[in-house]
């Protein structure tokens, strides 16, 4: 009983607090005229309350079924939304009291906690091998559904919205069209691993989908031929919950036409003190036009220089826009040409686009924006932030902080520094050892500082991940201080940071300084160049050696032009994607264009690309 008492002991208060203002009132006595066939009466049960429940615990006789009692008012306290209540009586309980099928229901209400709570990635490890429970059907899973879907596992999100389909009723039209549409939405957020699957027998349903995914982006860029094939698939999967009714942003992304621009005007700096990005922005653009792949036929290829243009009284005969590069320009630029499909080539702090503009940019805090959200979703719960205490670094560590406490709930710490010293400072600040030296320190003068007193400094325990901005000189010099200041017997914290942490001249000596800390960066600028070779090899010349920062806005260029006859479908239809140098693009609902980069880590004097885990 030691555990469950435990239990007890933590909400009796609150228990005490309940059962006091929750007495169940007696039904009220109606007066019905006597039947003529006498029949038993049988009057409904009010509802137990959390403190009956509490109380019952309290009174049981034996663990098991004050472990019961306990469960189920956990149960009842989720009912009321009363999520943190629940998941801390749930932590308290040993669950190897109850039977299997009230351990299944345990392992349930503690998922739907942490779902309440926003710990999703907590929650998905509990639900993705929960059993459909009898009674509990729909809400296994409704959570299944959401855990997966807030943790980017898109395929479990998709089969568990399948599963759950089977609950809703057959005349509840509006409840099977959202389905579909929240199956769609899951299905088209699938790679291609997703779709290795879509002849699987065993799963009809989940195979009908995945082949019409299947079908969507292979003729992506030809509606009418898409749409034809939809039709072949509708005919082949005649009871499939779409062959009746395509979800909405399937039937928006039909209705779209691409981009097939005759003549194409692009506003750089090609002069004045931005013109050395604008020239490499304009060479990106020109590999771009002139590679094999493009899929525009043009008539006019247009570079205005907006050094020393007027946009104002700029007059263009133009199809498609790219550019400003410059923030100071954009607005100009929107003014002048409201009915032209632009992409500019900026970040936008307050977004005002409309449905033919797109902005497109190789922000910072897109990267951190982007590390939050993968490194939320394997799971770490307890990062600290070190970034450099200048513009670029309180926008990443503000960006990187805001985007994980917004999927976990859980705020991460930070410090900022300036040299060499806040370095150190900043470590031993949010790793609390600097604590735990001033405790050494006055246990040694207590004692007469013996010579032969000896003792490490303990950090916090509880730290499972490092995310540090700053440039590869500033990380050698702050992953020396994490190692020394991480106990002999802890776990050291992973470190990972942007694509500001990497550089294609470092030495074998730097590599090893480095070892261990893991980065986001482009594919393209990566030593292994899987894309592009030649391209890569010619640039290369072209800039006397490795130019990381010139050959990020090549690719940027590059990918600007090219992406050009797929930014009206990408943004009707979610999910479709186009595989650039800057990384896999999408485009958002609100047009802004978003790059997934790739993740690699600095291992054995060599830079390797890798899938982030715990």
């Amino acid at each position: 009983m030691k555990r469950v008492s435990r239990a007890f002991s933590l909400i009796s208060s609150i228990a005490l607090l309940v059962a006091c203002g929750s007495t169940p009132e007696k039904p009220a006595q109606v007066n019905q005229p006597k039947p003529q066939l006498e029949t038993p009466v049988v009057e409904k049960k009010p509802e137990l309350t959390v403190a009956d429940y509490l109380q019952r615990a309290n009174e049981a006789s034996n663990p098991s079924q004050s472990t019961i009692w306990y469960t189920r008012a956990a149960d009842a306290w989720l009912k009321q939304g009363e999520y943190a209540k629940a998941h801390a009586l749930l932590e308290q309980l040993n669950s190897e009291l109850l039977s299997p099928f009230m351990q299944n229901q345990f392992t349930l209400f503690k998922a739907e906690a942490l779902t309440g709570l926003k710990q999703y990635q907590l929650s998905f490890n509990l639900a993705k091998d929960l059993p459909i429970i009898q009674g509990f059907e729909q809400r296994v899973w409704q959570v299944k559904v959401t855990s997966a879907s807030h943790t980017q596992h898109h395929l479990a999100a998709a089969k568990a919205l399948i599963g759950a389909r089977q609950y809703i009723a057959t005349d509840d039209q509006t409840g099977l069209t959202q389905n579909s549409d929240d199956t769609w939405a899951q299905i088209t957020q699938l790679g291609t691993e997703g779709l290795r699957a879509f002849d699987n027998e065993q799963e009809k349903q989940l195979s009908g989908w995945l082949n019409l995914l299947n079908i969507t982006r292979t003729y992506a860029d030809t509606p009418k031929q898409m749409l034809v094939n939809i039709r072949h698939w509708q005919a082949q999967y005649q009871g499939h919950p779409a062959a009746s009714q395509l979800p909405d942003s399937l039937l928006a992304a039909l209705e779209t036409e691409p981009y097939r621009p005759k003549n194409v005007t692009v506003f750089l700096p090609l002069s004045g003190k931005f013109a050395r990005q604008g020239q490499v922005v304009q060479q990106g653009i020109m590999a771009g036009y002139y590679s094999q792949q493009n899929l525009l036929s043009l008539d006019t290829l247009t570079f205005v220089d907006t050094n020393n243009t007027d946009i104002a009284t700029l007059e263009l005969e133009t199809d498609f826009i790219i550019g400003p590069l410059l923030k100071s320009n954009i607005e100009a630029v929107q003014q002048k040409f409201t009915q032209i499909p632009i992409l500019l080539l900026n970040q936008l702090d307050e977004l005002a686009l409309d449905k033919m503009h797109y902005a497109f940019s190789l922000s910072p805090e897109s990267e951190a924006r982007q590390a939050a959200q993968k490194l939320a979703e394997i799971g770490y719960q307890h990062p600290i932030v070190i970034a450099a205490n200048n513009s670029y670094g309180k926008r990443v560590a503000e960006t990187f902080i805001s985007e994980f406490t917004e999927l976990t709930n859980i705020e991460p710490e930070v410090a900022y520094f300036k040299n060499s010293q806040e370095i150190k400072a900043s470590v031993e600040y949010l790793m609390e050892t600097d604590a735990s030296k001033q405790r050494i320190k006055t246990i040694k003068a207590l004692l007469g500082n013996p010579s032969n007193f000896e003792s490490d400094a303990r950090n916090r325990q509880d730290v499972d991940l490092i995310y540090v901005y700053g440039n590869t000189a500033q990380i050698k010099l702050l992953k020396p201080y994490v190692d020394i200041n991480t106990a002999p017997f802890a776990k050291p914290s992973p470190i990972y940071t942007t694509s500001n942490g990497f550089s294609s001249d470092l030495t074998i000596a730097d590599l090893k300084d480095l070892n261990g800390i893991s980065f986001s960066e482009m594919p393209w600028v990566l030593p292994t160049r899987k894309q592009e070779v030649t391209l890569a090899s010619e640039m290369q010349q072209l800039w006397n050696g490795n130019d990381d920062k010139a050959a990020r806005l090549f690719a940027f260029g590059y990918d600007s032009f090219r992406i050009i006859p797929h930014l009206a479908q990408m943004r009707a239809f979610s999910g479709f994607h186009h595989i650039g140098l800057s990384g896999k693009l999408l485009v958002e609902p609100n047009g802004m264009v978003s790059r997934q980069l790739a993740w690699a880590q600095y291992k054995n004097e060599q830079v390797v690309e890798f899938k982030p885990v715990h």
